[in-house]
């Protein structure tokens, strides 16, 4: 399997990362995935909603995106409804023209993730959605809109899974550069 899409990362913000389920270990994941994206120098979309009253990305997860992602801000639940580019003056859904597959990951799993995933399968993408970068307040909320994205189509997986189906193979010109990254994700 190849996943050749970009990296989406849903409304990792102040006020929203403090209250989900094991806040430390979603950030971590979706630290991961930005560092693995950036050596595969792949693109790499983040959202924001409404970031004048949830505040901006939390500092853990800006740091790795570091210049490197564009942002987009939002007010509609779906990022597929209204988030436009800070920078670029472009929708999300425009950026995401001409490409077949995204990863996605990010908080709340049951709202905002859910709303998106269920756009972007409904307009034809396959989407990947890594389940232990995203998050809720409560667990079972979590648990259960990742059951429901899963029986519409998306494929669930864990962050390292996705980062080696984007590798490929070990032939791959940055599987060394990648593996110093997961060796040392395996370790903390």
């Amino acid at each position: 399997m190849k996943l050749s899409g970009p990296l989406l990362l849903i409304d990792y913000q102040e006020k929203l990362i403090k209250n989900v389920h094991d806040p430390a270990k979603v950030v971590k994941n979706a630290s991961f995935l930005v560092d693995c994206f950036k050596i595969l120098e792949r693109k790499i979309l983040y959202t924001e909603q409404n970031p004048a009253g949830l505040g901006r990305t939390v500092t853990e997860l800006d740091k790795h995106l570091n210049g490197y992602a564009v942002r987009f801000e939002k007010n509609c639940f779906s990022s597929l409804c209204d988030a436009v580019s800070v920078d670029l003056e472009v929708t999300l859904a425009e950026t995401l023209k001409g490409e077949k597959q995204v990863i996605v990951a990010g908080v709340e799993t049951h709202i905002c993730v859910f709303q998106t995933v269920y756009d972007l399968l409904k307009s034809g993408y396959e989407v990947f959605l890594a389940v232990d970068a995203c998050g809720a307040l409560r667990k079972e909320h979590h648990e259960v809109a990742i059951q429901t994205l899963s029986n519409l189509g998306a494929i669930a997986l864990p962050s390292i899974s996705i980062v080696y189906a984007c590798l490929e193979s070990a032939k791959n010109p940055s599987f060394k550069k990648v593996l110093e990254v997961v060796k040392n994700y395996l370790k903390t």
